[in-house]
């Protein structure tokens, strides 16, 4: 967070803080993201390293030490489209390469970036009491969501399974921040999170992200839902822009349909 390193110089003190969809965790967020994870795995499965281990493996007589990479791999997508079971063997070494690979991955990236996880600096931030907005987007459909629904964050989820460190609750929970359920005022600086049920990661930025369709992934809005979702951009970007022009005493809402209004009791502070 930026703020740790400025707020004990005069000349770049910040007198507001605004999160829009973060999390903290930063590696097991991106192996437990909706949408990046997917993206991540076969980006490994197909990197040059897996593929010339393969082609090594399954062409020892093409794939030699004196074999280039390009070599190699051209050679590996020659036998891959010769058959059916050529292409299934390659899969299937695919998949176990990914299965010795994440637990390394996990542990060897997260190592490298630990300076810059969010996870890294909150303590300090909480201390000072600095004023601070948090946005999350949590969909309006609950634990399971259907076609119609407006998903939790599908880029940086909001939790992870697998590690209660991981995701955007454990950094709000860390930053020690309280639900804003309406537009607020306070005499003294807001630490709060304001919960979005309209649209999704993005919609900060763009009205992109509509309810979910049949992909089981947000949909692309039009019409009468694209002017819901565009209203929803307008209200937080206006949320944060409260907080920066009353030096974080007040937060806007403007309408309170794009905003959870019920406090669930392990959101509660």
């Amino acid at each position: 967070m930026i703020s740790e390193f400025s707020q004990n110089h005069p000349e770049l003190t910040f007198k507001t803080a605004n999160f829009v969809v973060p999390g903290q965790g930063l590696t097991n967020l991106v192996l437990n993201s909706h949408t990046l994870r997917p993206e991540t795995i076969e980006g490994v499965k197909n990197s040059s390293d897996v593929e010339r281990s393969l082609a090594e493996t399954l062409l020892p007589n093409i794939c030699t030490e004196e074999a280039t990479n390009e070599e190699c791999i051209v050679a590996l997508h020659e036998f891959e489209s010769e058959s059916q079971e050529n292409a299934d063997a390659i899969t299937s070494l695919k998949d176990d390469a990914w299965a010795l690979i994440e637990p390394e991955l996990l542990q060897g990236v997260q190592l490298t970036i630990d300076s810059s996880d969010p996870a890294s600096f909150t303590s300090r931030q909480s201390e000072n009491s600095q004023p601070t907005l948090l946005l999350e987007a949590v969909g309006n459909c609950g634990d399971t969501c259907e076609v119609g629904e407006y998903m939790p964050d599908t880029v940086v989820p909001n939790s992870a399974d697998n590690n209660i460190r991981t995701g955007t609750n454990p950094l709000i929970k860390a930053l020690d921040l309280a639900p804003i359920t309406e537009e607020t005022t306070f005499g003294a600086p807001i630490r709060g999170v304001v919960r979005l049920t309209t649209g999704g990661h993005g919609t900060y930025m763009f009205p992109y992200e509509g309810p979910m369709d049949e992909t089981g992934l947000p949909s692309l809005p039009t019409g009468e839902v694209m002017d819901f979702v565009r209203d929803a951009t307008k209200t937080q970007q206006e949320m944060v822009a409260y907080m920066v022009d009353t030096d974080g005493v007040k937060v806007g809402i403007t309408n309170l349909e794009h905003v959870q209004t019920q406090v669930a009791a392990e959101n509660e502070k």
